[in-house]
């Protein structure tokens, strides 16, 4: 069991990859706009691929504060929302929750990443801590059940 603090950039980023290798089935992500953890990098995209298709029970939920570069610049992570409809689930957070500052990534109980204001790289990570990541699942759950807009990689159209 270990807690550790973050202070590059280089940390935040390697911190990511072992949340990422540490999910057995639920990936939780709240994060502005996806840009800092780097998710349609080839690297990143292929773990978060290799995790959905392990197994039809694995799931990741991503809320967001705002889905402009989501839907700009990651065409890798709206692929995998096309395969993948059922495991991986993205909403545009509501306004209200615009104010919020801080990041977390949740690989099960296994691991958490949160950073504690989305402008910088400081950062807390969570190995194997099970009461701790508890408290951040519960608020991650607070932000999710606030609803939003479900996004959808399919254009509907007439």
């Amino acid at each position: 069991m270990s807690e550790q603090l973050l202070t590059t950039w280089a940390e935040y980023q390697s911190a990511i990859d072992s949340a990422l290798n540490a999910a057995q089935a639920e990936v939780c992500i709240f994060d502005p706009d996806l840009m800092q953890l780097r998710l349609d990098s080839p690297q990143r995209a292929g773990k978060l691929q290799r995790f959905l298709r392990a197994d039809s029970r694995h799931g990741a939920r991503i809320a967001l504060q705002r889905t402009d570069h989501l839907m700009r610049d990651f065409p890798r992570l709206l692929a995998l929302l096309r395969e993948h409809p059922a495991q991986l689930h993205i909403v545009e957070v509501p306004e209200h929750l615009g104010t919020l500052r801080d990041c977390l990534l949740l690989a099960d109980t296994r691991q958490g990443l949160r950073r504690f204001d989305f402008e910088q790289a400081r950062s807390k990570v969570w190995l194997d801590e099970p009461e701790i990541l508890a408290t951040w699942r519960q608020r991650f759950e607070a932000i999710w059940n606030e609803g939003g807009r479900p996004i959808s990689a399919t254009i509907l159209g007439l």
